[in-house]
This record gives C-alpha cells, structure tokens and sequence, in this order.
C-alpha cells in the first residue's frame, strides 16, 4: 500500500544522483508513462538531453507484486514477508530502477565533449577540442608534476603526493 510513496522517493533519489554529475538541471527531464504495462501502477524515464535529443537513460517502475507473486506461482517457493505487527503475510511490491552503462557512457562522452575557442596574441583565434569529465567521474583527481628536476621541486612533490594520496587519487 505503499509503493506509490516509494516509487516517487526513488524518482527523486535517481534525479538527485544524476544531477551529481554536475552536468546541470536543464539537461535532465521526466517523460511519465501514458500507457503502463498490466502489471505496473507507475512508470517513467529519466531522460538526457544528448545532442541529438532527449533519450531515455533510466527507466524507474513501479512493478507492484506481480514479479514476486509470478515467481512464487512457478517455482512453488515461498516469497512473502511476514509483518509482526500486523500479523499477515503478504508479496512485497517492486519498485526497480533500471540503468544502462552504454547509455550512461554515451552521456558522460557526449556532454564532456567541448570545443573551446582560444584566442592568439595577435587578436586572431583558434579552437581546440577538449574532454572535460565530470569531477566526480574522473579517474585521477590530483596530478603532481614538477616543472624541473633540479632545485629540490622533485622531492617537495613527493611531499605533497605524500600528504595527499590518502584523500585523493593521486598521480
């Protein structure tokens, strides 16, 4: 009786992680579904908006108890839970979230995907294709290089790789 207070919680739960990426609200939407499948009671995608469009990335459903209650009928195991205070038994109902890494890799690469336009000393500009991966995503989030091997910048290097490989995936 409740599935419809946990599907909107993970609807939100599932915008809120997107939205970490930093990539920004506007790119991001909700398409509700009109048409359900007969087993479901909710039904919407998160959608991204590549540059082609908005597409699907993820699909959050409310399934109700018909996954449970199916394979229960077929494989003759028992799946209900017991509640204690309420003295019943009951199927639980499914909320699933679905997500697709190539989907999700088909974001990350088209939205880091930028052209930047330098401008030269002389007035006249340039551009240069860039990769710019959300923080959060990237690998590496500290690289140390000292300018010189000379003038002890080597050692204050390793120093500071030294008080910072702990907190941070350093290079």
């Amino acid at each position: 009786g409740e599935q419809k207070k946990w599907y909107e919680y993970w609807k939100d739960a599932r915008m809120k992680w997107h939205l970490s990426l930093g990539m920004g609200e506007s790119e991001y939407r909700f398409h509700d579904h009109d048409k359900l499948a007969h087993y479901a009671d909710a039904a919407a995608d998160i959608e991204f908006k590549f540059p082609f469009g908005f597409k699907e990335l993820e699909g959050i459903h409310s399934r109700t108890d018909f996954d449970l209650a199916n394979h229960e009928k077929y494989s003759g195991k028992k799946l209900q839970y017991f509640d204690p205070e309420l003295g019943e038994h009951y199927v639980p109902y499914v909320v699933e979230t679905s997500i697709g890494l190539d989907r999700m890799f088909l974001q990350i690469i088209s939205a880091a995907y930028t052209e930047e336009t330098l401008t030269k000393e002389d007035g006249s500009s340039d551009s240069r294709v860039v990769l710019k991966l959300p923080p959060v995503l990237a690998p590496v989030k500290l690289a140390v290089f000292p300018l010189t091997k000379k003038d002890g910048l080597p050692e204050k290097a390793r120093k500071i790789m030294d008080e910072m490989k702990f907190d941070f995936n350093c290079q």
